[in-house]
């Protein structure tokens, strides 16, 4: 049907798709924006990388890292330019945290220059300036905000609900 939203896909990329995130998170990297990210890391966490397809291409990505038994941080969450404003952003978090969910994970963090949609989606920013890690030779945007959010245990956000 003319006139009718492309409809936006969250999946687990496959292996034939490790280019496309790599590509996209490459133009992170040339804006500032995100840190670097290799094809074999990428493809060797594959499982913990949600992305978004558009009429079935690569517009948005997001990466999930163990930094601890009970910390995840939320990396390389990024959406292409033209597709940005959309709501893409906020399905890969929500994607993101879901999988963090899964994994038995009971907080997350992230360091981002981006801390608007990580507030709406109910993270905190911890007290104190940051300055985002360097990235090869090109820096990432110094005044991050680092953020985290506590999450439910499975199940018990459905138990509490039903008590309201």
């Amino acid at each position: 049907m003319a006139g009718r939203p492309a409809k936006i896909v969250l999946a687990t990329p496959r292996v034939s798709e490790v280019g496309a995130i790599r590509r996209l998170v490459a133009l992170g990297v040339l804006r500032g924006e995100l840190l670097d990210r290799t094809s074999t890391g990428i493809r060797a966490s594959l499982g913990s990388w949600r992305v978004a397809r558009r009429n079935g291409r690569i517009v948005g990505c997001v990466c999930l890292q163990a930094a601890s038994s009970e910390l995840a941080e939320i990396r390389s969450l990024t959406v292409e330019r033209r597709f940005r404003g959309a709501g893409i952003g906020a399905l890969l978090l929500e994607a993101a945290l879901q999988l963090a969910r899964d994994f038995g994970y009971r907080r997350v963090c992230a360091t981002t220059s981006a801390g608007a949609i990580f507030a709406r989606a109910g993270f905190k920013a911890l007290p104190g300036q940051w300055t985002c890690v360097l990235s090869g030779t090109r820096p990432v945007r110094n005044g991050c905000v680092l953020m985290e959010k506590e999450l439910q245990p499975k199940g018990e956000e459905i138990v509490q609900e039903a008590r309201k």
